[in-house]
């Protein structure tokens, strides 16, 4: 079953990958600037969890300003993550 689902996910990345080149520039920047917004409006602040996909689809769809607001959700997230695994490092050196 895994490989089915492998599979299908390969043939369609090869067919979004084929469909989106074909798209003039511009309206494949309108389509991201569209997914995001829609990620956004349906998620609400849950949508914070997905900062990293969002951040690439508003940078893809030309609406920086919003790109880097989710960029740094992204990163203060990371923070959060990977900053209770450095600090006893980081302790110990300074210590």
């Amino acid at each position: 079953m895994a490989l089915l689902t492998q599979r299908y996910r390969f043939v369609h990345m090869l067919y979004q990958n084929a469909m989106l080149k074909s798209l003039k520039a511009s309206r494949r920047a309108a389509l991201n600037r569209a997914v995001a917004q829609t990620i956004v409006d349906l998620y609400g602040e849950r949508s914070e969890g997905m900062a990293n996909e969002l951040a690439t689809l508003f940078e893809e769809g030309r609406d920086y300003a919003r790109a880097a607001e989710f960029y740094r959700l992204a990163a203060q997230a990371a923070v959060r993550v990977f900053m209770p695994i450095r600090k006893p490092f980081c302790l110990r050196v300074k210590g």
